[in-house]
């Protein structure tokens, strides 16, 4: 889930429930305390000398939340957050009600409250969120100190501060999940920062559901931070805030307007694979002639073993693209990243580059160029466009293809860009795969030219042995990728780049000099240039390596498949866009598509969960698709593999 607590309204990160502090030695998010203890609910005096009531109450007649039975997933549907800011000042009278508090709580051995009007109890009595729906009670307890040799018992004397949520309204066998947050800020912020989002001193983001059992959420707050923080005892005081309202995964149908915001979002957006980024990425981009994407058709005969005899035939087209990114904006936005460049991957420090800019490639042989791209785009603007079409065959074909033979493009060998010819493309060019496992002409090619540098040179078997192997026959969706991170392709100065990217054209330089004179090893086949050739052409017309010949930042691209970008969210652990994807697949999923969708979502727990709570919902109109029956037969040819059988036995389980 996200936090509330980013340092800037365009640079937010996805992350679980936590807790953020400034300044404090230990700090964690508390959990439900008294679970079989009816709810607290605190009337008595308040004390207005220390505390200025400023509940910033909304004239909005919303209606209280609506309660759903049983499990809130997809039926949940955002409502109008309950809000509290509440400034207390005189930190030395506030402190000492808490220990008069804390006091009372020990003295009445937890069977009632002592009433007393120095109290937090009596304090917070009348402290409502706007619209009325909740309370907030504070209250103090004593920590029993187990130093009995300390001269001041009292100096010793730990007290607990605490935060009571409780729910006004009586729910009889309902629950309501609800998104909080509490956090402690400045009593005096610079007024320069009212344009970005509040900085806090304290805060904590939880989900908690509110049942008959459970009328109220006790959550600590920490009490020695407050006492020692040096801005707390600048100001003599902090303002407490609250935000209770729908899970932070839902959002509400619209925004207002923000002219800084969206500003600055478009800024962002301009940056977007400019040569300014100091990360580059290196990726495939596919290109499917739609006449040849064609899917199999489905025959009503189940014992017909013609009726699907191949998967999808395609002919697809790839070709090397970069995307160029900042390093501050990906480590700002993504776990992932900021684990992937702060842990070793490190350029050269040569004095010759320190002039240069300096970029870190990263090699993403699983993730196309187009959905890599909105993704990255999303880091930097918050947005993306999903497009409307789920052909989740299409797509899984696609990513068995680039993932089984695009590595063969994306680290094409040094030699198969000299000459242009029939035979050999360059690093740029596109190049033809097909679904049906045959090899193209540049594959047999780069085949024979590396088994010729094997055949002429035993020091350089083990490095320029082929890479090139007959491929299998793509009949299924690839295994989860979604573990394998991006593989950071090292500098040409260090040792790792010297034994792979640069291992074949070293090996090549050292098969030339040790090649016989006798025809019989020097001899290639006739159908083919020799490889000496290749090398005397270089040297003659001093051929270098081309730059990459596309412009950047690119035009905006197609819109994303969902699928995919859902993969690659899970992949680099955005759990933000993960969301979006997964709401998006939801809302367009019937009964044709669900079906394979249910294949191609199984290594995903959470997308798989609520595809199959789909199926059974619709199962009238499902099982009577063609679809449906076509799964089957693919089922029993193993085009889904060994995944295919547990995804029916899934289906007819929830039945």
């Amino acid at each position: 889930m996200s936090t509330l607590t980013q340092t800037s309204p365009f640079l937010t990160r996805s992350l679980t429930s936590t807790v953020h502090s400034i300044s404090s030695p230990s700090t964690r998010t508390s959990t439900p305390s008294r679970p079989n203890q009816p709810s607290h609910r605190r009337y008595d005096h308040f004390v207005p000398s220390i505390v200025n009531n400023a509940h910033n109450r909304s004239n909005s007649n919303n209606q209280p939340p609506t309660i759903s039975n049983g499990n809130l997933s997809s039926q949940e549907e955002w409502w109008d957050p309950e809000t509290f800011y509440h400034p207390i000042r005189d930190i030395k009278s506030f402190l000492e009600l808490a220990r008069v508090s804390s006091s009372s709580s020990s003295s009445s051995s937890g069977s009632h409250k002592v009433d007393s009007e120095d109290s937090l109890y009596e304090m917070s009595k009348d402290w409502m969120p706007t619209n009325n729906g909740f309370s907030l009670n504070l209250d103090a307890s004593q920590v029993e100190s187990f130093d009995n040799n300390a001269e001041d018992s009292q100096s010793n004397d730990k007290h607990n501060l605490s935060l009571y949520i409780t729910s006004e309204n009586g729910y009889k066998g309902s629950t309501l999940s609800v998104g909080l947050f509490i956090g402690i800020t400045s009593l005096n912020p610079n007024i320069g920062h009212k344009l970005v989002e509040t900085e806090y001193i304290h805060s904590q983001t939880i989900e908690f559901a509110y049942t008959p059992e459970m009328e109220y959420y006790r959550l600590e707050l920490p009490l020695i931070l407050i006492e020692s923080h040096e801005g707390i005892r600048r100001d003599d005081g902090f303002a407490l805030c609250v935000r209770i309202g729908p899970r932070f995964q839902l959002h509400p149908s619209f925004t207002i307007p923000d002219p800084v915001l969206a500003s600055t979002l478009s800024a962002l957006g301009n940056m977007v694979d400019t040569q300014t980024g100091d990360v580059v990425f290196v990726c495939l981009k596919h290109s499917i002639d739609p006449s040849e994407d064609q899917q199999p058709t489905v025959s009503d005969d189940m014992n017909d073993e013609d009726s699907l005899t191949d998967h999808i035939q395609m002919t697809m087209q790839l070709r090397k693209r970069t995307i160029f990114a900042h390093v501050e904006i990906l480590q700002a936005k993504s776990d992932y990243f900021e684990d992937l460049f702060n842990s070793g991957f490190k350029e050269s420090d040569n004095d010759d580059e320190r002039n240069t800019l300096k970029r870190k490639e990263i090699v993403v042989d699983d993730i196309d160029f187009i959905t890599l791209y909105w993704v990255i785009r999303f880091l930097y603007t918050n947005s993306l466009t999903f497009s409307k079409d789920l052909n989740v065959r299409s797509t899984m074909t696609r990513r068995s293809l680039v993932i089984e033979r695009g590595s063969r493009i994306i680290n094409l060998p040094s030699f198969s860009s000299l000459r242009h010819n029939s035979f050999s493309k360059g690093e740029w060019d596109w190049h033809d795969i097909s679904s049906n496992g045959e090899q193209e002409e540049w594959e047999v090619h780069n085949d024979l030219e590396n088994k010729t540098v094997k055949s002429v040179s035993s020091e350089s078997t083990s490095t320029c042995r082929s890479r090139r192997s007959e491929p299998p026959r793509i009949t299924r969706p690839p295994p989860p990728y979604h573990n394998n991170g991006p593989r950071p392709r090292p500098r040409e100065g260090s040792d790792t780049a010297k034994s792979r990217t640069k291992s074949t054209g070293k090996s090549v330089r050292s098969a030339s000099r040790t090649i016989p004179n006798s025809a019989s090893t020097n001899r290639v086949s006739e159908d083919h240039p020799s490889l000496s050739s290749l090398l005397s052409e270089r040297s003659n017309s001093d051929i270098r390596f081309q730059p990459d010949p596309h412009p950047h930042p690119i035009t905006i691209p197609p819109a994303a498949d969902a699928l995919e970008i859902y993969i690659a969210a899970d992949k680099y652990r955005l759990d933000i866009l993960k969301g979006l994807a997964n709401e998006h697949l939801l809302k367009y999923l019937d009964e044709v598509n669900c079906i394979p969708l249910a294949f191609a979502s199984y290594p995903y727990d959470e997308l798989h969960s609520e595809i199959l709570d789909n199926i059974v919902d619709h199962w009238t109109q499902v099982k009577s698709s063609k679809e449906f029956l076509k799964c089957i037969q693919e089922v029993r040819q193993d085009v889904w593999g060994v995944n295919g059988p547990m995804v029916l036995h899934n289906i007819y389980m929830r039945l």
